[in-house]
């Protein structure tokens, strides 16, 4: 009698925390959260790639939840925000970049035009706004590579506990 407590005892505490895990509801809803921010920016136009990769791991991470293979979920989950938020810092790039050359391009003809000449405050105003257009930019651009490298040094340390396990 004794022996068979012991089993159904050892059965249970090896299958109670099995049983207790729950679907990955803050991760989807950060997931969630970075594809309608990415959307928002016109990703779907500027970063198509990460913004559908997003996409993709969200729907399979529901899927995951509807099998309850939540560990799967979550990693889905994890990865449709990386890529989201990828999708989000592009487009940013993106337009900024797109605006920058219309700018350059319309301040061009505008000095073939003689604007220079015709208008010299606001052309020199114009010209003062593009150089600031171009810093943002730059630093956008910088932001942007310091967040991948953030997540990139993020999805290492995993890797790195699991090797050292």
């Amino acid at each position: 009698m004794n022996r068979a407590k012991y089993i159904c005892t050892t059965i249970l505490l090896i299958l109670l925390p099995l049983s207790c895990k729950s679907a990955p509801k803050q991760e989807m809803e950060r997931a969630n959260s970075a594809i309608e921010q990415s959307r928002r920016v016109s990703a779907s136009k500027y970063a198509p790639e990460d913004f559908n990769a997003a996409k993709e791991l969200y729907a399979a991470a529901e899927k995951d939840i509807e099998k309850k293979e939540y560990d799967a979920a979550r990693e889905k989950a994890l990865g449709a925000e990386q890529k989201a938020r990828a999708a989000y810092f592009n487009s940013l790039k993106a337009f900024g970049k797109e605006q920058s050359e219309i700018t350059g391009s319309a301040q061009k003809n505008a000095k073939t035009a003689n604007a220079h000449n015709l208008f010299p405050e606001k052309f020199q105003a114009a010209e003062e706004l593009n150089r600031a257009v171009e810093q943002d930019l730059q630093k956008l651009q910088e932001i942007s590579e310091r967040i991948r490298q953030i997540e990139v040094e993020k999805n290492e340390v995993p890797k790195k506990k699991a090797k050292q396990s």
